[in-house]
This record gives C-alpha cells, structure tokens and sequence, in this order.
C-alpha cells in the first residue's frame, strides 16, 4: 500500500516534511539463467547456437520448463571496439531496431536448452549492427527469468571509418 513518512525537528510540533512511497509485495527471483555461445558474433546463412542454462537457485536444475527468445537487430554503439574514435555509416541514416521471436525448446532434465539463430539476410543499411538475444525460463508459477547477451553482426563487406577532427556530428558549408 501506499505509505507516508514524516519528519519531525520537535516530537510535539509540526511535520517539516514529508513523502509518499509505495510498499508492494516482492517474490525474489528463483532461477538463474546463464547464456553462453561460440559464436564471436552473427553473419548471413553462418548459423550460431546459444547454449541456456537454467538452475534453481537451491541447487536443482530447472527441468521441464518453458523458454521463450527473441532477436533485436539494432544499430551498435560501438561496432569496432579497436576503433572507437572512428563513425561508420552515413549520418542520415537511421535504423530503427528490429524484433523478431525465436522458437526454443523447453528445458531438459539438465536445466539445458538452446537458441538457435540464423540470419538469412540483413536490411539494407549503411550503419552497423548488433543483435540482442533476450531469452526467458518460465517457472513452475509463469514468472521469467531472464538474461540477455549481444553479439556484433558482421557482413561480408569492407567497412569505412571516419575519424572526425571537430566536434559535433557534422560540419557545415565551408568549415574547417
């Protein structure tokens, strides 16, 4: 429910001040998921798999339970990380993220299961990508556990990189 706390400078006075907060019911989380994979990161028609391991937190494995993923193509913050000062892709081009859900199977009696992942083509666009892979384990009571990871998706392509000199995203007309 909804509480107030006051503050009081005599016990006998006024309040000096005082705030509403919220009380509310809380169940702790009672799996943990890890997500692992081989995959350095994610190209057209190179299939990559996501290994879920899903445990109770007192010790047994979360056998026999719904899991549920989905993959967000997105634009990545920081593409090369060995060149970070540089800006791939053209200004004007925005990219605006991507959803798609992945069919995965229930966990095993090993609280295993997996993600697989096939790319079979990218949008047309000049900046580059990421993909977020948001899994959830369902418990016995419908709540999630969830756990995400991110891999780079390279294409084929060479890629340009400009170092800007000046601050801002662009330039104008006869700058220097």
């Amino acid at each position: 429910g909804t509480w107030t706390a006051e503050a009081y400078v005599d016990p006998k006075g006024q309040a000096i001040g005082s705030t509403p907060f919220q009380v509310e019911d809380f169940v702790p989380a009672r799996i943990r998921v890890d997500l692992k994979t081989e995959a350095k990161d994610l190209r057209v028609n190179k299939p990559a798999v996501v290994a879920i391991d899903a445990q109770f937190l007192y010790g047994a494995p979360a056998a026999e339970l719904a899991t549920e993923a989905s993959l967000t193509l997105q634009q990545a913050a920081k593409p090369f990380p060995d060149y970070s000062d540089y800006k791939f892709g053209l200004v004007q081009d925005a990219f605006s993220p991507r959803t798609r859900p992945i069919t995965t199977p229930a966990t095993d009696a090993a609280g295993q299961s997996r993600v697989d992942i096939l790319l079979d083509g990218l949008p047309d666009t000049t900046v580059p990508l990421e993909a977020e892979i948001r899994t959830a384990v369902f418990d016995s009571s419908g709540r999630t556990a969830n756990e995400t990871m991110t891999l780079p998706v390279r294409q084929e392509h060479p890629w340009i990189g400009l170092k800007p000199l000046f601050t801002g995203k662009s330039l104008n007309d006869n700058d220097i």
